[in-house]
């Protein structure tokens, strides 16, 4: 099943040679299943893969729920 996945930085550095998006300030990663937080962030968009890290809050919703999509 597919989900659209929102990242929101107030500031991020994106490198067109690796495909790269860093932060070094906090942000939000989310879907409709879940949000999580962080204190920096890599995502490489290449390889639809991230790592945040510091202060990690992560909230899971009820993914028997119809109410999130």
């Amino acid at each position: 099943k597919d989900h659209d996945t929102r990242i929101n930085l107030s500031t991020a550095y994106y490198n067109m040679t690796t495909g790269t998006l860093r932060s070094t300030q906090r942000g939000k990663v989310s879907r409709s299943d879940f949000e999580i937080e962080g204190d920096s962030l890599i995502f490489d968009t290449q390889n639809n893969r991230g790592l945040m890290q510091g202060n990690i809050r992560m909230v899971i919703f009820d993914s028997s729920s119809d109410s999130h999509e």
